[in-house]
């Protein structure tokens, strides 16, 4: 017997199966076989770990599945042909009836007996009123199919089949722009729609017909999008959304305007033009909330580091009152939020022989004040290169720098502790390797842990990365795990897409290029995935930030036109690969 849509929740760790009920959309096994049929299901362990596929037999009365697993995925490896049935994991499954990879019966076009639509560029599929839709690729290179808005569909027993008949892969989208999932040359994949309440849409995957999930793609670059047709000296971004940013910049003008991010496009608005700056240097840019940024920076007129506000509403940006938090020449500049009004901020200042400050920055509507600063270390004249404060909770900071004054100039770390707007430093900390930091991005993992990364002036082949583990006043740093294969690294900047991953971008001397990779966080322990070429040539990133857990936004400068300020959107997925 033969039934599509059929899909249930089930229990059981052995070989027998005990149905719960139709997930929303689906049909109930009793509703499509008789007792003692002969089922082909497909199954997805409780943990999403273990997946398993046969023939089994269904009993009507007991309402169970009796399994005899033909193929399994433990996570790991694939078992083509076991000669048992796998452990499955205590908790609910998902079954749903589908063909198997082992006895050849694949789900496609011909054993559905359904003419499939041809496809061979990218293009955005229309809402079904009802029924199962098959769409065959069949090309050379990459094509990119979006699901149809998910509230347009009316009934939620609507079916996709991808059949991947080209040379190279399939990636298929929801309406919102994310990852569904992605099918290899030579493979087939179903999806059907769970919930229609978005127009994303929830989707799941069914009837996979060559054996286990390949892992996630590699990091994918998509089309390069200017958002400022101006030579550009400084800029800085903070998303204040997922959907939402706001650019900081020197141009022909100081600006400043929001940009839009829709799945993998992005729109900037109007700009305003910052009347009160007008010269600048060394920008940092933090969101404060939805519709609010503060932004650090050096005016290079009034010799002074500043502090102001950025408030947006819709697309238009209005700038508070410059706040003077330094009055002699400043840089370095480094902020992280505290709480929902106060940041912790490091700077250098160069009007005191590179000495470090810290203090606590409070904002009040569109007003900026500030705490008292205190001194942290000498650094050495002019020669601290590296600087990044993240706070770990409201009452605690992780400061790291370049030590100038000490001999290799080698990275170190301080605990910072506040209470209300008192900072008080621990002294600072060797992190024990000799290495010459002259740009350094970091980011909180947990209330104790940071992940660093920084380059090593003193090897210039190298980009380097671990976790930092704070227990009260002291730290502890973990294994160094190099990244990228270019080389000679500056203008490094991160954005942490969840607590496990992160995406560094930064610009190669060497290759003369600018790269990104990912970097897998587990525990204290950092592994770093293959380099890719976000744009080639003379490109330096301004910032990186986080827009989805399977996207990040690349701010830069793109040498290789005029310095215009560019975006890109780099994407790790998400995509489940057949």
């Amino acid at each position: 017997m033969n039934s599509n849509f059929t899909e249930e929740t089930c229990t059981g760790t052995g070989d027998v199966l005990s149905l719960a009920g139709a997930t929303s959309g689906s049909i109930a096994f009793a509703d499509s076989f008789a007792d003692g049929d002969l089922v082909k299901y497909s199954l997805e362990d409780a943990l999403g770990a273990i997946r398993v596929a046969g023939r089994g037999v269904f009993n009507t009365a007991a309402n169970t599945i009796t399994r005899v697993d033909s193929w399994n995925y433990n996570g790991t490896a694939v078992d083509s042909a076991p000669s048992s049935n796998i452990a499955l994991n205590a908790g609910a499954h998902t079954i749903r009836h589908g063909a198997q990879a082992a006895d050849g019966d694949q789900l496609d076009s011909v054993s559905l007996g359904l003419t499939p639509d041809s496809v061979s560029a990218d293009v955005t599929l229309t809402a079904l009123s009802s029924g199962f839709q098959v769409v065959a690729a069949g090309t050379t290179g990459t094509i990119n199919i979006t699901l149809p808005d998910a509230t347009a569909i009316k009934n939620s027993a609507i079916a996709y089949l991808f059949e991947n008949n080209g040379d190279g892969d399939l990636y298929v989208k929801d309406g919102g722009g994310d990852a569904v999932v992605r099918v290899s040359s030579g493979k087939s994949i179903g999806v059907n729609l769970k919930d229609n309440a978005s127009v994303a849409g929830e989707w799941s995957s069914f009837g996979f017909n060559s054996g286990a999930p390949e892992g996630s793609a590699a990091l994918v670059v998509n089309a390069k999008q200017v958002v400022e047709g101006v030579y550009t000296t400084y800029a800085g971004l903070t998303m204040l959304t997922p959907t939402l940013g706001v650019v900081f910049l020197k141009s022909d003008s100081v600006k400043a305007f929001v940009i839009q991010v829709n799945g993998t496009t992005v729109t900037a608005g109007t700009p305003t033009v910052i009347a009160a700056v007008t010269n600048l240097y060394d920008i940092d840019v933090k969101r404060i909330n939805d519709t609010q940024a503060l932004v650090l920076y050096a005016d290079n007129n009034q010799a002074d580091g500043r502090a102001l506000v950025l408030d947006v509403s819709g697309v238009t940006v209005t700038a508070g009152t410059p706040f003077v938090f330094h009055s002699a020449y400043s840089s370095g500049h480094t902020c992280s939020q505290l709480t929902d009004n106060t940041f912790i901020l490091a700077h250098v200042d160069d009007g005191n022989t590179s000495f470090i400050h810290t203090m606590v920055l409070t904002i009040t509507g569109s007003t900026v004040t500030a705490g008292t600063p205190v001194q942290v270390v000498d650094s050495g004249s002019g020669s601290t290169e590296a600087m990044e404060v993240v706070a770990l909770t409201a009452t605690k900071a992780l400061l790291y720098f370049s030590w100038g004054s000490v001999t290799n100039k080698p990275g170190a770390c301080a605990v910072l502790e506040i209470a209300g707007t008192v900072v008080t430093v621990t002294p600072p900390v060797l992190l024990g390797t000799p290495n010459f930091p002259y740009h350094a991005t970091m980011r909180r993992l947990t209330d104790t842990t940071a992940l660093l990364v920084h380059n090593d002036k003193n090897n210039a082949t190298i980009g380097l990365a671990y976790v930092i583990t704070v227990t009260g006043t002291t730290f502890v740093k973990g294994v160094e795990v190099n990244f990228g294969l270019s080389g000679n690294f500056v203008s490094m900047y991160m954005a942490l897409l969840s607590p496990s991953k992160a995406v560094v971008a930064y610009y190669s001397h060497t290759s003369g290029n600018g790269g990104a990779c990912v970097l897998n966080i587990d525990g204290a322990t950092v592994t770093a995935e293959a380099e890719v070429v976000y744009d080639a040539g003379d490109t330096r990133p301004w910032a990186v930030e986080r827009v989805s857990d399977a996207r990040a936004l690349v701010l830069y400068e793109d040498g290789n036109n005029l310095d215009y300020v560019t975006t890109i959107v780099l994407e790790k997925s998400a995509w489940v690969a057949y």
